[in-house]
C-alpha cells in the first residue's frame, strides 16, 4: 500500500514496516506464491531482510538485493561521505538551506538534483522512470517511511537495523549495486558478509542506485544467470 499504483490513503498510521511485511504474505497467500525468489531493491531489500529475519522466509528459494542495506543508520553514515565528494560546496550550501528551512526553494531543488543525478539515475529517465519518480513524490507512504527526500531519512525507518540478524538468511543471495550507489558499498558488503547462505556481490561500473534503468541489459543478465544456476 502507498508503493507504485497501488491506493495511497492520506492515513499516516497505516505505513509501517511490519504492514507492508504482512502485505508480502498477503500476496503470497492470495497468489499460492508457495515457492518464490524474492528480488528487493532499495526499500524492497529492506523488506526483504526484514521479512527473513522474521522467519517468514519458508519457500523463498533464493534472495535477489539490489541497492540494498541491512541498516538504516549505516546508510545514513555514508550520505555523510557522500556529501564530502560532491562538487563546489555542495555540503556546505543544502546544510545551510536546511538549518535556514528553505528547503522548498528552487536552490534547494537544484542541489537536490545534482545529488541524485550523480548516486541516483545518471541517465536520462525514461517515461516509465519518470512515471514512477513522479508517483514517489506524491506518495505519503514515503514522506512518512522516509522522508523528504532520499538522502534526509527522518521517518519511521530511520532506526531500522538488522545487522545482527544476518544469520537467518540462508538463502543463496545475489547482492547488486552501482559503483556510483547512494547506498554506499560498505552496506553490500554487511549483507555479503553477514548472510549465512552463500552470496555473490555485483558491482556494476558506471551506475548508482538504478541499475536497472542506468544498463537493463546487464542487470537481467545478472539475475537471469543467477536465477538459472
Amino acid at each position: 500500500m502507498g508503493c507504485g499504483r497501488a491506493d495511497a490513503p492520506d492515513e499516516d498510521d497505516i505505513y509501517t514496516i511490519q504492514r507492508s511485511i504482512e502485505e508480502i504474505d498477503a500476496v503470497r497467500a492470495t497468489l499460492g506464491l508457495d515457492r518464490v525468489i524474492m528480488l528487493g531493491h532499495s526499500w524492497g531489500a529492506l523488506l526483504a531482510v526484514e521479512y527473513v529475519c522474521q522467519e517468514r522466509g519458508r519457500g523463498v528459494d533464493r534472495l535477489i538485493l539490489s541497492g540494498a542495506m541491512a541498516s538504516v543508520p549505516q546508510v545514513m553514515a555514508g550520505f555523510d561521505r557522500l556529501f564530502a565528494t560532491m562538487p563546489n560546496g555542495w555540503g556546505d550550501q543544502i546544510h545551510r538551506l536546511e538549518k535556514a528551512g528553505k528547503t522548498g526553494t528552487p536552490e534547494y531543488a537544484a542541489l537536490v538534483q545534482a545529488f541524485y543525478d550523480k548516486h541516483v539515475l545518471r541517465v536520462p529517465p525514461t517515461p516509465e522512470a519518470l512515471a514512477t519518480l513522479a508517483s514517489l513524490s506524491m506518495s505519503p507512504a514515503y514522506r512518512v517511511l522516509n522522508g523528504p527526500n532520499e538522502f534526509t531519512i527522518t521517518g519511521r525507518i530511520r532506526d531500522w537495523d538488522r545487522r545482527k540478524d544476518l544469520r537467518a538468511i540462508t538463502q543463496k543471495t545475489l547482492i547488486t549495486t552501482g559503483e556510483f550507489d547512494e547506498i554506499t558499498l560498505d552496506c553490500h558488503e554487511t549483507l555479503r558478509d553477514g548472510i549465512a547462505g552463500a552470496t555473490h556481490l555485483a558491482v556494476m561500473t558506471g551506475c548508482s542506485h538504478l541499475t536497472m534503468n542506468e544498463q537493463p541489459e546487464q542487470y537481467n543478465h545478472l539475475l537471469r544467470d543467477f536465477m538459472n544456476i
